[in-house]
């Protein structure tokens, strides 16, 4: 909660968000699916379950997890290599 008090009052005193993680793109999404992503997993439920969380794009733009699993095929993943392999080809 502290951390998005933070990014808020940045926000409000440049007009610009701090990264959510230290990485960009397809970095960020395992930043993010590292913290708790469980496998075998489908793409439903990756969507469910992990797609509300942010993720770094580029520099300037985030987006939710899901806006960029809904590019990925719909199938079941093993592990999280096989996410960031599909996510490797459509970033």
């Amino acid at each position: 909660m502290n951390t998005d008090a933070a990014r808020f009052k940045h926000y409000k005193d440049t007009g610009k968000f701090l990264p959510i993680t230290s990485s960009i793109g397809v970095d960020s999404a395992k930043a993010v699916l590292s913290e708790d992503a469980q496998f075998p997993a489908t793409k439903s439920e990756l969507t469910l379950d992990q797609g509300w969380k942010v993720i770094d794009l580029t520099p300037d733009r985030r987006a939710h997890l899901s806006e960029i699993l809904e590019k990925i095929p719909d199938k079941t993943y093993g592990r999280l290599e096989e996410v960031l392999t599909e996510l490797r080809a459509v970033l």
